[in-house]
């Protein structure tokens, strides 16, 4: 099932009812530049502590506590035991609840559950059952800081070496660092991960002890991770709007990473990369009222991200997709047997490729920064006085106006569609993305009523043309496939698939030339507006 996120960086604030904000990153990477990581960070720490600390899960038989995002621990800390309950979302910040126990038992009660008790649901004490067990020595550092403002900060650090532990027997290694805010400003994690990514530790791990702990128990891939919807309102300061957008596409990023670098589900990468390409779509659509070097880095930086991403994508589609309805119309055809497992060899090179990008430091360093500089709203600070007064003007002129800019482009580049070329109709493939990504931000500032016409028409546009792409892609991985075979069976197999592809397509022209025209003929649903 897939899961939604909605903000990676929650207000870190504490709450009420003994509820706390946890801030943390986790960082790994080899047994060796873990160990140099952490020896290297905080040089400064008064003094490292060292502790075993025996963890046990609990969750009920169907794992209700994991299907509703939470996690239900008991430490053994050697000189007692702690309950911990967390909101366990993948994001640096997770509220959570803690508690002195007597023993190893679970008790709900005692943890005063307050806001989180109609969320968890009635769980009763006897059918809490444990489900596995981290057995690890931590050391630790805490560090304590003043920033160049004068703020003051403590943070921990963390190194955790040992195991998850199953009922089965079964066990796998547990090695990473922890980086914890404590108290004060939260940009010291981020600095401080910066830190320990430039002693070795370069491979962000965005799932919890306890998440991976299910994994461990479960052998269906971890699912991709979809954004929730953008909440805004017409009379909310743009630059707050801001940053709600950046939050939410950074969100979706953040946490389809673990999936991604695993690459046992298409999902995962898939999903990591809608995120980052709606990031990139909020570049297009506010970077005029972003400072020129900043836009500029942030263009950079994600465009080298995709670049690295696209191969492995591009394959899943191929094999997910494409390539099926080709098989069950040849089935036992030796061409395209040898281009399966052709296919198979490449697609496993080129997620190689991935797990290189997203275990790099500069991929570390980037996700970082954007995340410290979205936590901080670093954009307001880049402002000179006009860009302030633009950030604190209302949302809804510059949304009507952005909204009208896309589509008129769209219907611009669309012009004449029926005699398009296919380069000229990737351009306007590309041109009712952004305004899709427009609308996605923007819509709850409009009559849902007027919206959902408009945005059926325009999805069924975006599909059609979607499919014309993922062709395109294609053609473009089958003839590289073929012109380095010698054997001259890909060349067969790629007559095939194109062959099965160009029929279809043939049929499709009547119908997408329709969609074109039912999308441009739809009323827009926003007012009309001056140019933004």
């Amino acid at each position: 099932m897939d899961g939604h996120v909605s903000n990676a960086l929650a207000d870190g604030a504490p709450r009420g009812d003994g509820a706390d904000t946890e801030f943390e990153l986790k960082l790994t990477g080899s047994n060796e530049a873990v160990a140099a990581a952490f020896a290297a960070a905080g040089k400064d720490a008064a003094r490292t502590a060292e502790r075993r600390l025996v963890s046990v899960y609990f969750d009920t038989p169907d794992r209700r506590l994991a299907a509703k995002g939470f996690t239900l621990r008991i430490r053994d800390r050697g000189d007692g035991f702690t309950q911990t309950l967390k909101a366990d979302r993948t994001a640096p910040a997770r509220l959570e609840l803690e508690t002195v126990v007597p023993d190893a038992r679970p008790d709900l009660g005692a943890l005063g559950l307050g806001p989180l008790r109609d969320a968890l649901g009635a769980v009763f004490p006897e059918e809490l059952e444990a489900c596995f067990t981290t057995d690890v020595l931590r050391r630790t550092k805490l560090v304590a800081e003043v920033d160049a403002l004068g703020r003051s900060s403590e943070v921990e650090i963390a190194h955790d070496r040992g195991r998850w532990l199953l009922p089965d027997g079964r066990e796998a290694p547990l090695n990473e660092i922890e980086i914890e805010r404590k108290a004060g400003d939260r940009q010291a994690v981020f600095e401080l991960a910066k830190v320990l990514a430039a002693g070795g530790a370069t491979l962000l791990v965005v799932r919890s002890k306890a998440a991976r702990g299910h994994a461990l128990a479960d052998p269906r891939p971890p699912a991709g991770t979809k954004a929730d919807r953008v909440r805004l309102d017409r009379g909310m300061a743009l630059g707050h709007a801001l940053g709600a957008v950046f939050e939410n596409c950074f969100g979706q990023w953040y946490a389809n990473h673990d999936a991604a670098f695993e690459g046992r589900s298409p999902e995962g990468l898939h999903q990591l990369r809608v995120g980052l390409r709606r990031l990139r779509s909020v570049l297009t659509c506010f970077g005029s009222h972003l400072a020129p070097t900043r836009l500029a880095w942030l263009k950079d930086e994600a465009r080298a991200v995709m670049t690295a991403l696209g191969p492995a994508r591009d394959l899943d589609v191929f094999t997910a997709e494409l390539l099926p309805p080709v098989l069950d119309a040849w089935p036992n055809d030796a061409a395209l047997g040898e281009l399966c497992s052709t296919i198979a060899l490449t697609r496993s090179e080129a997620y190689d490729e991935v797990r290189a990008m997203l275990a790099s430091r500069r991929y570390t360093e980037f996700l970082l920064d954007l995340g410290a500089w979205i936590d901080r709203r670093g954009w307001w600070a880049e402002a000179d006085r006009l860009g302030q007064e633009r950030f604190e003007a209302p949302l809804g002129p510059f949304a009507d106006a952005l909204l009208a800019k896309r589509a008129k482009v769209a219907r611009k580049r669309g012009k004449g569609f029926a005699k398009l070329d296919p380069a000229a109709r990737h351009e306007v493939r590309i041109a009712l993305k952004k305004l899709r990504y427009a609308i996605d931000f923007t819509r709850d500032l409009y009559p849902a009523k007027r919206v959902k016409p408009y945005l059926a028409h325009l999805a069924r546009l975006q599909d059609a043309f979607g499919h014309m792409n993922d062709q395109a892609q294609a053609q473009a991985l089958l003839d590289r496939l073929a012109a380095g075979d010698g054997s001259g069976r890909l060349a067969v197999a790629r007559g095939l698939v194109l062959g099965w592809y160009a029929h279809a397509a043939a049929g499709n022209e009547v119908e997408l030339v329709a969609d074109w025209q039912a999308f441009k003929s739809t009323e827009p649903f926003w007012p009309e507006a001056s140019p933004c």
